[in-house]
């Protein structure tokens, strides 16, 4: 296995990455750093730019959606139990749309996602 790996193929749609630039009051920033809210989306922008493969990326889909089922009592991080379910059922749509945005990706390279 060879460094770095050959791009994506020009067959694979690739959605536009999930990347949050800093504030505009940080110009000097903006152009060198860039946020996701997920760890998919960083993988689908690492994809794009031919940083890792196809199934790299569906490892990574794979451990977030596998890690985030694991994940156990939200209400040990909010301060009531009803916040929990609230912030728990936001990063799981966050996820969904992450995991939906990398599917079609995975399935033009012939991986199921």
């Amino acid at each position: 296995v060879g460094w770095p790996p050959p791009p994506p193929p020009p067959h694979a749609p690739v959605p536009a990455a999930a990347c949050r630039r800093p504030s505009s009051r940080l110009p000097a920033l903006s152009s060198r750093f860039c946020f996701f809210d997920t760890y998919v989306d960083a993988a689908l922008d690492a994809f794009r730019h031919g940083m890792i493969r196809a199934t790299g990326l569906r490892r990574v889909a794979e451990a977030a959606r596998r890690d985030f089922a694991a994940l156990g009592h939200w209400e040990a991080v909010t301060p009531k139990p009803f916040d929990g379910l609230v912030v728990r059922e936001a990063r799981q749509r966050e996820l969904n749309a992450s995991l939906e945005a990398a599917n079609p990706v995975l399935a033009a390279a012939g991986l199921a996602p």
